[in-house]
């Protein structure tokens, strides 16, 4: 391949694009089967927490899980859950949001410009790498605005007029800097 340095250019390519692939396939196969398994258990272990009242039917649910432990173990019907992240049930592994909103564009051509001003690419070798990890990590990026719009959405629906609403509960959520726009 092409040499910069002492670095076969065409060789990093390669191995850059063949980890990020396994990356990018581990996490859409590999999660997606471990939700499934999840899924499948929920059904023969699941168990209610009696700390959790869900018996109001007007509350509506908005759940970072994958698996529809709602549904199932608390009998809450699916048209009053709004599955932030997406539904293992609902969805082919292809739709189940996860990642980072840090991966953007603009990150990637930050990293890319340094690594390449540190092995002294040609342009085309930055180009030709630029466009991979666009291609690869656009599996790793979590589009948070979009899913915000949809939350809204699902939320002005269900409750009219916010002014009525009594309570928010948030249970298992970190707040983390990650979900903390939802």
């Amino acid at each position: 391949g092409e040499r910069s340095g002492d670095l076969d250019v065409s060789a990093a390519e390669r191995l850059l694009y063949d980890d990020l692939r396994f990356t990018k396939d581990f996490m859409k196969t590999w999660f997606s089967k471990w939700i499934r398994k999840v899924e499948e258990e929920l059904s023969e272990k699941g168990e209610k927490d009696q700390s959790v009242d869900v018996d109001e039917s007007d509350d509506v649910f908005l759940t970072f899980n994958y698996t529809t432990t709602l549904q199932k173990i608390y009998g809450v019907p699916a048209e009053r859950i709004f599955y932030v992240h997406g539904c293992i049930t609902q969805a082919d592994e292809h739709s189940l949001v996860f990642g980072s909103p840090d991966i953007t564009n603009e990150a990637i051509a930050t990293a890319i410009k340094r690594y390449a001003e540190s092995r002294e690419l040609k342009a085309d070798q930055e180009g030709r790498l630029h466009n991979r990890l666009l291609e690869l990590t656009a599996a790793l990026k979590k589009e948070v605005k979009g899913r915000l719009i949809e939350v809204r959405r699902f939320v002005y629906e269900r409750c009219k007029d916010l002014s009525l609403m009594k309570e928010v509960v948030v249970a298992g959520h970190s707040l983390g800097r990650i979900d903390r726009p939802y």
